[in-house]
């Protein structure tokens, strides 16, 4: 045979090796929303391989199941790994969407900043500009509660209670409001 007939086989047997198998059935279960059987194969994935896009996908699973700090272990950890600029995108992207439903908004706004160094995408503006909100919010409604300090309680012995506002759960704002990519 020739070299080229040899490189052939070669790379169509690579191809359909039993990592890329099960990339591909992991992905088919995730689909279909069968997370704790993607679950166990994009972990023996990422066991066999640890790159970027492994972490990305079992770091997906685990945010679906609302497992949230594992998924933000994961898509750091992607982060540590050389990844193409999608990928780092993606990862800060999805980063952002679970700091966001554990309520650390700080920490989910960075990220979808840096999400946007990456590649500028309208889902990643859209979280990040809910974030904005949520924090100027929070930001306003802290300085409404905040009580001066008095030295004499009688000054505030008639004065109308607070009412605080109805806010909604992290997790409400994250299914109605964030944006996966």
């Amino acid at each position: 045979m020739t070299r080229v007939a040899w490189s052939m086989i070669f790379c169509v047997a690579h191809l359909w090796s039993a990592p890329f198998l099960e990339q591909i059935q992991a992905y088919f279960l995730y689909k279909q929303h069968a997370y704790p059987q993607a679950l166990r194969m994009y972990e023996s994935l990422y066991a066999q391989q640890k790159l970027c896009h492994n972490a990305y996908n079992l770091a997906n699973v685990y945010y679906k199941m609302g497992i949230y700090a594992s998924a933000i272990s994961l898509y750091q950890e992607g982060l540590e790994l050389p990844c193409k600029d999608e990928y780092y995108a993606l990862l800060w992207h999805n980063l952002g969407n679970a700091l966001f439903a554990l309520g650390r908004y700080v920490e989910a706004y960075h990220a979808f900043e840096n999400a946007l160094r990456f590649a500028s995408n309208a889902d990643t503006q859209h979280n990040l500009a809910i974030t904005r909100e949520l924090l100027e919010h929070e930001k306003s409604i802290a300085k409404i509660i905040t009580k001066p300090k008095a030295t004499d309680s009688q000054e505030f012995e008639n004065t109308t209670p607070l009412v605080m506002p109805q806010i909604a759960t992290p997790k409400d704002l994250a299914d109605t409001h964030l944006k996966p990519w």
